[in-house]
């Protein structure tokens, strides 16, 4: 009885197993189509392959918030082969710079995952009824493009190529790493990756119809005459060791391939799209690969054009393999991007910026047409607004010269608007449309920060998607600043102490990051930081001062918009003597010459200022000397400068002769000039022998310092 009851229990168990899986299997599908992301639909653009054991089918996916998204299952279950592939009208041209960008899933069954896809570009003869070769079963490691290794006494890296599809290329997406090296098992492609490729997936590219993709090994020195196939892979990414988490970790993975006609370079990404949000991600997740890819080896009749599409097989293990086609080359080339701007201040806000509350703001969201087989029409604006931040109108405009239409924020729920476009964008005009926001940012207490928002441009043959930056908004402060006098005295060789409060009204200071912006006689010098209790102690470096009066101007900003009135303190350098103006270059008269001894006056920009800010009655004494007037070819003036005062006459010579002399009073700065007139001052004396030119000499002021 034990006996019978134990075999019972065994054959129950080995039924239930495998509808176990198949169960889970079905329930991952389902899950997968409700969380599928935006696409395309693929009528007229794609159609299934026509080989008779293909297994692929194009459903419409469930998810409610990306619908009119058709998703291809190329498998979803063990011993399948699956193809779909473009029209003929939707072909790659080789002749230009191309992009196609799809969403990928790979089921949830990590390293028990089968088997993967392919993206294929091909001109193989049977077109859409191109396949690998397969004898009785379905090899999982071909992936429905690569050639069929089930011949173990096979030795011909020949004969394996022609199994493949033909005047192929193939970027594969590996889930199950094929390792074991096995004769005749087609489980030996991946032995190239090494060791550390042991149950590890991978990406990787290559020509599934030519030879030299594959080469033969035997594992017993060929002695058997038995044999298994390892392939070369180009361009390589590679998961974790021991881990499953690069491909089937039942999550939707976003994939850009970029084709460069001019170097036949092909680019890959691989996770540079965030499946919850769609937006870009930035992390170190995105991994990205390139190789170069000789259009000779896909395009031997030289058309120009490839066909392209998915493939898949799966062997002893079953899963699923979806892709969501989100950009498809030639069909419509569009892109939309999200600008966020400060009106205030009229800069645009970047990823990370800050603003303060209560500022006024504008979003953009731009759309552009950049050509296609197809005008983009019935575009659906499935827009998330920042938040925090209070929209009060929005409008859109297109580069047709037509007048902006009003977009009703009646339908704004939470963060959240649907809009749909009423005109096509197209080669010509228009080809660009502009959503335009206005608002207020949210007044807050406390600094909060506003997170990237994804919103997605979709009609049935094109979707664009874009994110606005992420910010933070800081609360509005009522910054007020004071200073405990208004007026500082100081020596020459002394820096002024400058004290004083700041305060912040209701808000508080905790944290803000406060700096005190000053400015010396109008010109900015610095900036210094202030401590979250507000105080100011700041040390004026004299250096920046002139003897006298100083007009020194404090204001307090935070670095997000706010800041305080600018208030004004003066600061008195006393004890120095020094000039406060001299001209750099002053001027006699123009004079017609007369053959006769004259006198030659002054103009009007002669200028010397003495600036005395030492003790009431220090004395000091002006100076005065000059080199020979001379024209520029050397010639010397007859004549020369001389100092008259009253009736007395004085030659200016390379001799400092004293002019004035002074002393320090209630008025800091003594015009040395003021007093002169006509016959006071400079001039130029000249005699009867002085001929026409210009001529040039150097004055050179002296202030002395007179003892007591």
């Amino acid at each position: 009885m034990r006996g019978r009851l134990i075999g019972t229990l065994l054959v129950i168990l080995g039924l239930w197993w495998p509808a176990q899986t198949a169960q889970a299997t079905a329930n991952d599908w389902k899950n997968a189509m409700a969380k599928a992301p935006q696409g395309v639909r693929l009528e007229n653009i794609f159609v299934k392959g026509t080989t008779p054991n293909n297994h692929a089918a194009v459903h419409r996916g469930t998810n409610a918030e990306t619908p009119d998204t058709d998703v291809v299952t190329v498998t979803n279950d063990k011993g399948q082969f699956g193809a779909i592939w473009s029209t003929d009208e939707n072909a790659f041209d080789l002749n230009k710079d191309a992009q196609v960008s799809m969403w990928m899933y790979f089921g949830q069954d990590r390293e028990k995952a089968a088997d993967g896809m392919a993206l294929v570009l091909q001109n193989d003869d049977r077109g859409i009824q191109a396949s690998p070769t397969f004898t009785a079963e379905t090899a999982g490691e071909t992936l429905g493009v690569w050639g069929v290794d089930r011949n173990q006494w096979q030795n011909s890296p020949v004969a394996i190529a022609k199994s493949a599809i033909q005047n192929s290329w193939a970027l594969e997406f590996d889930t199950h790493s094929n390792t074991g090296g096995n004769p005749g098992m087609a489980d030996s492609f991946d032995r190239d990756l090494g060791t550390q490729a042991r149950n590890v997936p991978h990406i990787g590219a290559n020509y599934p119809g030519d030879p030299g993709t594959y080469y033969i090994r035997s594992p017993y020195l060929g002695l058997s005459g038995r044999f298994y196939t390892v392939m070369k892979h180009t361009g390589v990414i590679q998961g974790y060791r021991y881990t499953n988490d690069l491909l089937s970790d039942g999550a939707w993975h976003h994939v850009t391939l970029k084709w460069n006609a001019r170097t036949h370079q092909v680019t890959y990404w691989f996770d540079d799209k965030d499946p919850d949000t769609g937006s870009h991600n930035d992390t170190n997740v995105v991994r990205s690969a390139s190789v170069t890819l000789d259009p000779e080896k896909v395009d031997p009749y030289h058309t120009g054009k490839v066909r392209w599409g998915f493939t898949g097989a799966t062997g002893d293990q079953g899963g699923n393999n979806l892709v969501v086609f989100e950009g498809v080359p030639g069909l419509v080339s569009a892109d939309a991007a999200a600008t966020l701007t400060n009106r205030q201040t009229g800069q645009t806000v970047e990823n990370g910026g800050d603003l303060i509350g209560q500022t006024p703001v504008e979003l953009t969201y731009q759309l552009n047409y950049r050509g296609g087989k197809q005008v983009w029409r019935d575009i659906e604006a499935q827009l998330t607004l920042p938040k925090l931040v209070e929209w009060t109108q929005a409008d859109i405009t297109y580069n047709d010269g037509t007048p902006a239409t009003t977009i009703d924020l009646a339908g704004l729920s939470g963060n959240a608007l649907t809009y749909h476009l009423k005109k096509v964008l197209r080669d010509g005009t228009p080809n660009q449309a502009t959503l335009r926001f206005a608002g207020r940012t949210q007044d807050v207490t406390t600094a909060t920060d506003a997170i990237n928002q994804h919103s997605v441009f979709k009609a049935a043959n094109g979707v664009a998607t874009t994110r606005t930056p992420a910010f933070k908004v800081h609360p509005r402060l009522d910054l007020q600043l004071t200073t405990d006098a208004t007026r500082y005295q100081v020596r020459r060789d002394e820096d002024p102490y400058i004290t004083g409060q700041v305060r912040a009204g209701k808000g508080s200071l905790k944290n803000v990051k406060l700096t005190l912006v000053t400015r010396v006689n109008g010109q900015r010098i610095g900036d210094t930081p202030v401590g979250d209790d507000g105080r100011v102690r700041y040390t004026l470096a004299n250096r920046v001062l002139k003897a006298g009066s100083n007009q020194v101007t404090l204001q307090v900003q935070d670095g997000f918009g706010n800041q305080s009135e600018p208030i004004t303190v003066t600061v008195d350098v006393t004890g120095g003597l020094s000039f406060a103006t001299v001209a750099s270059q002053s001027s006699f008269k123009t004079t017609t010459l007369t053959g006769k001894s004259q006198r030659i006056g002054r103009e009007n920009d002669w200028r010397v200022r003495v600036q005395d800010t030492r003790k009431l009655g220090e004395r000091w004494s002006l100076q005065v000397s000059a080199t020979p007037f001379k024209t520029a070819g050397g010639q010397r003036l007859a004549g020369e400068l001389v100092f008259r005062e009253a009736n007395r006459t004085q030659p200016i010579t390379e001799q400092p002769l004293t002019i004035q002399r002074g002393s320090a009073g209630k008025d800091a700065v003594t015009d040395a000039i003021a007093g002169w007139n006509q016959d006071q001052g400079l001039e130029l004396a000249v005699n009867g022998a002085a001929e026409s030119g210009v001529y040039r000499g150097e004055i050179t002021w002296t202030l002395a310092d007179v003892p007591t």
